[in-house]
């Protein structure tokens, strides 16, 4: 695989998980900090604003990222500590897992008739 490809997978898998958490940390704030029951506009109201100030935080947290990479000399290129081939313990896992989600869907086949 390409390294790029690599480096965006790796990044994107960890701002889901940073991304996720934040809103999760603004849905429990909200919860803890009301009293009773809201109706429905309130709500409304609730969600797109807490939408827009959670795309406002992504776009500060990506420009924040960036700006962090480049002060540690991020040029685009990409170096890792060492290549990444395919070993046979590579491929004996692979050949496995596929093995078990066949074995997974034949059992969900048969299970379902």
């Amino acid at each position: 695989m390409p390294l790029i490809f690599i480096l965006l997978l790796s990044m994107t898998y960890r701002y889901i998980f940073l991304f996720l958490h934040t809103a999760n940390g603004m849905f429990e704030a909200r919860k803890s900090r009301t009293i009773g029951r809201t109706n429905g506009n309130e709500h409304r109201k609730w969600i797109s604003g807490s939408m827009g100030n959670l795309l406002n935080r992504s776009f500060k947290i990506s420009n924040d990222v960036y700006a962090a990479m480049a002060a540690r000399g991020f040029t685009g290129e990409i170096r890792t500590y060492q290549a990444y081939r395919m070993r046979s313990t590579d491929w004996f896992a692979l050949l496995l897992a596929v093995a078990f989600a066949a074995a997974l869907v034949v059992a969900g086949h048969y299970l379902s008739l």
